[in-house]
């Protein structure tokens, strides 16, 4: 694995982008290269003015060079994340962390999380769907109201 100084300085990024997921979960979308080339399994530190630096799994986009984060409103730093609008500015170090290891002869993973959890499992299991792998997912919620990314873990892990 290669390193690169870059990750370590702080990169400030727009938020293009808000998804609300729950009253109380939100996913924001910003245009950073490196974010996006983050591995299954690696984070993110996220920095918001007077608030402490967050650590934030990456999640999947689709769209080339951007990213995303999954944010659940609860402590001061993740509300204050929470709270950001399209067009504010965050700042970001990163991508960090191992990512996780799918051997060369696995042909099926099972993947089960719930809430933000999820995050890196569906990273990963978009990586392992572009490997042809069979993938099935099992996703837990207090509620049916708390269950998001419903849809994405069925793309991911529908044949072909």
């Amino acid at each position: 694995m290669e390193f690169h100084t870059s990750i370590n300085k702080r990169r400030i990024v727009r938020i293009e982008e808000t998804v609300s997921e729950t009253p109380t979960v939100k996913t924001l979308v910003f245009k950073d290269g490196l974010s996006y080339t983050a591995k299954p399994g690696q984070f993110l530190m996220i920095w918001i003015p007077r608030i402490e630096e967050i650590p934030m799994s990456v999640m999947i986009n689709s769209k080339e060079g951007y990213a995303a984060v999954t944010i659940r409103k609860s402590g001061i730093g993740s509300t204050a994340l929470f709270e950001r609008k399209k067009g504010d500015l965050i700042g970001l170090r990163g991508p960090y962390g191992n990512e996780f290891n799918l051997r060369k002869n696995y042909k099926k993973i099972l993947i089960i999380g719930g809430g933000t959890g999820l995050v890196p499992l569906l990273r990963l299991a978009s990586y392992a769907s572009k490997k042809k792998l069979k993938i099935t997912t099992v996703l837990g919620a207090r509620t049916k109201k708390e269950v998001f990314f419903e849809k994405i873990a069925r793309k991911l892990t529908e044949p072909g």
